[in-house]
């Protein structure tokens, strides 16, 4: 009888060691897991020139597009407004990946482009005012 229980002491004892073990694996991959949250977030960072190479501050930069449509037929036109700064750039930041089409106006000149966004990336675009 005193064989018996000192069987299933080390049996248990087993048992737990490796319920502990399985718990702390668990432990690890679930925290490691979430820890590394991936960057999802879509930016456009747009340069604006003139014909000669010299940045233009003070343009107003849109990044849109129109005529989107979700799933359940409701509207999902996508739009950001910004104005360059000294350097003659904006930056801009989306959920999504997207193709925009870039809209820059400055003193009666503008210009367009297109710009595919990746998600987790920075798309960097130049554009050269007419």
């Amino acid at each position: 009888m005193q064989n018996y229980k000192k069987m299933r002491n080390k049996t248990n004892l087993r048992l737990s060691s490796y319920s502990f073990l399985i718990l702390v694996f668990s432990l690890i991959v679930v925290g490691t897991g979430t820890s590394c949250k991936k960057d999802h977030t879509c930016t456009a960072h747009i340069k604006v020139v003139d014909h000669l190479g010299t940045p233009v501050a003070g343009a107003t930069v849109v990044l849109y597009k129109t005529g989107i449509t979700q799933y359940n037929g409701t509207p999902a036109n996508v739009s950001d407004t910004k104005i360059t700064d000294l350097n003659g750039e904006t930056t801009h930041v989306f959920p999504n990946p997207s193709v925009l089409d870039i809209s820059v106006s400055f003193n009666n000149r503008t210009s367009s482009e297109v710009i595919r966004l990746e998600e987790g990336k920075t798309i960097e675009k130049t554009v050269t005012l007419d």
